[in-house]
Protein backbone atom coordinates (compact mmCIF):
# COMPACT_ATOMS: atom_id res chain seq x y z
CA UNK A 1 0.00 0.00 0.00
CA UNK A 2 1.25 3.75 -1.30
CA UNK A 3 2.02 5.93 1.99
CA UNK A 4 2.56 10.20 1.93
CA UNK A 5 6.17 9.65 1.68
CA UNK A 6 6.05 7.51 -1.63
CA UNK A 7 3.42 9.71 -2.89
CA UNK A 8 6.35 12.31 -2.15
CA UNK A 9 8.90 10.58 -3.79
CA UNK A 10 6.22 9.59 -6.79
CA UNK A 11 5.97 13.63 -7.00
CA UNK A 12 9.46 14.29 -6.76
CA UNK A 13 10.82 11.75 -9.68
CA UNK A 14 8.20 13.02 -11.78
CA UNK A 15 8.99 16.67 -11.36
CA UNK A 16 12.67 17.47 -10.02
CA UNK A 17 14.61 18.38 -13.19
CA UNK A 18 17.20 21.07 -11.81
CA UNK A 19 19.00 20.97 -15.60
CA UNK A 20 15.67 22.35 -16.84
CA UNK A 21 14.77 24.40 -14.39
CA UNK A 22 12.57 22.19 -11.73
CA UNK A 23 13.64 21.55 -8.72
CA UNK A 24 11.71 20.06 -5.62
CA UNK A 25 13.17 20.40 -2.48
CA UNK A 26 11.95 18.16 0.69
CA UNK A 27 11.76 20.58 3.82
CA UNK A 28 13.03 18.43 6.82
CA UNK A 29 13.12 21.18 10.20
CA UNK A 30 12.67 18.70 13.02
CA UNK A 31 12.60 22.01 15.29
CA UNK A 32 9.62 24.20 13.45
CA UNK A 33 6.08 22.29 13.81
CA UNK A 34 3.75 22.77 10.99
CA UNK A 35 6.68 23.02 8.24
CA UNK A 36 5.15 23.19 4.49
CA UNK A 37 6.39 20.15 2.73
CA UNK A 38 7.89 20.97 0.20
CA UNK A 39 9.61 23.99 -1.79
CA UNK A 40 9.26 24.38 -5.39
CA UNK A 41 10.79 26.20 -8.43
CA UNK A 42 10.12 25.94 -11.87
CA UNK A 43 11.77 28.76 -14.27
CA UNK A 44 11.92 31.09 -11.17
CA UNK A 45 8.72 30.19 -9.88
CA UNK A 46 8.82 29.73 -6.56
CA UNK A 47 5.63 27.51 -4.32
CA UNK A 48 5.28 25.93 -1.22
CA UNK A 49 3.63 22.88 -1.17
CA UNK A 50 2.05 21.00 1.44
CA UNK A 51 1.28 16.91 0.45
CA UNK A 52 -1.15 14.97 2.05
CA UNK A 53 -2.18 11.11 1.10
CA UNK A 54 -4.80 9.03 1.52
CA UNK A 55 -4.29 5.64 1.09
CA UNK A 56 -7.56 4.57 -0.50
CA UNK A 57 -11.04 6.02 -1.17
CA UNK A 58 -13.50 5.76 0.99
CA UNK A 59 -15.96 2.59 0.67
CA UNK A 60 -18.98 4.57 0.64
CA UNK A 61 -19.33 7.74 -2.33
CA UNK A 62 -20.62 9.55 0.56
CA UNK A 63 -18.43 9.63 2.91
CA UNK A 64 -16.01 12.83 2.99
CA UNK A 65 -12.75 12.91 2.03
CA UNK A 66 -10.85 15.12 4.38
CA UNK A 67 -8.89 17.93 2.34
CA UNK A 68 -8.03 20.74 4.37
CA UNK A 69 -8.81 18.37 7.82
CA UNK A 70 -5.64 16.90 6.88
CA UNK A 71 -3.59 20.12 7.29
CA UNK A 72 -2.73 20.96 11.13
CA UNK A 73 -3.03 24.70 12.48
CA UNK A 74 0.18 25.28 11.96
CA UNK A 75 0.30 24.35 8.23
CA UNK A 76 -2.73 26.49 7.62
CA UNK A 77 -1.28 29.31 9.45
CA UNK A 78 2.50 28.99 7.22
CA UNK A 79 -0.08 28.50 3.76
CA UNK A 80 -1.86 31.65 5.09
CA UNK A 81 1.04 33.42 6.00
CA UNK A 82 2.57 32.46 2.19
CA UNK A 83 -0.70 33.21 0.32
CA UNK A 84 -0.89 36.61 2.14
CA UNK A 85 2.45 37.72 1.33
CA UNK A 86 1.89 36.90 -2.41
CA UNK A 87 3.48 33.74 -2.50
CA UNK A 88 2.32 30.41 -3.99
CA UNK A 89 0.66 28.02 -1.32
CA UNK A 90 -0.68 24.75 -2.61
CA UNK A 91 -1.98 21.56 -1.30
CA UNK A 92 -1.12 18.70 -3.21
CA UNK A 93 -3.97 15.72 -1.75
CA UNK A 94 -3.51 11.89 -2.68
CA UNK A 95 -6.14 9.39 -2.75
CA UNK A 96 -5.05 6.28 -3.85
CA UNK A 97 -4.04 6.18 -7.38
CA UNK A 98 -5.25 10.29 -8.01
CA UNK A 99 -3.98 13.46 -7.01
CA UNK A 100 -6.06 16.32 -6.28
CA UNK A 101 -3.80 20.19 -6.39
CA UNK A 102 -5.71 22.63 -4.09
CA UNK A 103 -4.62 26.15 -4.22
CA UNK A 104 -4.70 28.18 -0.77
CA UNK A 105 -6.90 29.28 1.04
CA UNK A 106 -9.36 27.97 -1.72
CA UNK A 107 -9.28 24.45 -0.01
CA UNK A 108 -12.15 22.68 0.84
CA UNK A 109 -12.34 20.88 4.83
CA UNK A 110 -13.79 17.92 3.02
CA UNK A 111 -15.61 16.63 0.17
CA UNK A 112 -17.82 13.80 -0.39
CA UNK A 113 -15.80 10.99 -2.05
CA UNK A 114 -18.45 11.04 -5.09
CA UNK A 115 -17.16 14.76 -5.57
CA UNK A 116 -13.81 13.90 -6.06
CA UNK A 117 -14.35 13.44 -9.60
CA UNK A 118 -15.28 16.47 -10.36
CA UNK A 119 -13.13 18.27 -7.73
CA UNK A 120 -12.73 22.29 -6.99
CA UNK A 121 -9.25 22.12 -7.62
CA UNK A 122 -6.82 23.53 -10.23
CA UNK A 123 -5.84 20.57 -11.19
CA UNK A 124 -6.11 16.76 -10.87
CA UNK A 125 -5.10 13.74 -12.26
CA UNK A 126 -3.49 10.08 -11.94
CA UNK A 127 -0.05 9.26 -10.08
CA UNK A 128 2.97 8.66 -12.00
CA UNK A 129 0.82 9.96 -15.56
CA UNK A 130 -0.20 13.23 -15.03
CA UNK A 131 1.78 15.22 -12.25
CA UNK A 132 3.54 17.41 -14.40
CA UNK A 133 0.66 19.41 -14.37
CA UNK A 134 1.47 20.38 -10.81
CA UNK A 135 4.58 22.46 -12.39
CA UNK A 136 1.89 24.09 -15.17
CA UNK A 137 0.04 25.56 -12.32
CA UNK A 138 3.17 26.61 -10.27
CA UNK A 139 5.03 28.04 -13.12
CA UNK A 140 1.40 29.85 -14.21
CA UNK A 141 1.05 31.80 -10.29
CA UNK A 142 4.56 32.27 -10.74
CA UNK A 143 4.39 34.89 -13.43
CA UNK A 144 1.53 36.37 -12.07
CA UNK A 145 3.34 37.13 -8.99
CA UNK A 146 6.60 38.03 -10.92
CA UNK A 147 3.79 40.62 -12.94
CA UNK A 148 2.46 41.76 -9.37
CA UNK A 149 5.68 42.63 -8.28
CA UNK A 150 6.75 44.40 -11.65
CA UNK A 151 3.82 46.37 -11.55
CA UNK A 152 4.58 47.19 -7.43
CA UNK A 153 7.84 47.84 -8.36
CA UNK A 154 6.66 50.52 -11.58
CA UNK A 155 4.88 52.29 -9.26
CA UNK A 156 7.46 52.68 -6.73
CA UNK A 157 9.64 53.85 -8.83
CA UNK A 158 6.99 56.48 -10.21
CA UNK A 159 7.16 57.82 -6.60
CA UNK A 160 10.71 58.17 -6.67
CA UNK A 161 11.72 55.28 -4.05
CA UNK A 162 15.50 53.87 -4.15
CA UNK A 163 15.78 51.28 -6.58
CA UNK A 164 16.73 48.81 -3.57
CA UNK A 165 13.45 47.09 -3.66
CA UNK A 166 15.08 44.47 -5.51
Amino acid sequence: MRTEADFGQELRSELHNPLRGWVVEKVQDGFKKGQLDYNVCFNGAVAKLELKYVPEWPAMSSTHVGVGRLCSAEQRRHLSEWQQGGGCALVLVGVEDCWFLFQWPNVPLSLPASDMHHPPCVAHGKVNKQLHRVRAHVMAQGMLASVGFQACYDEAMQWGQPTSLI
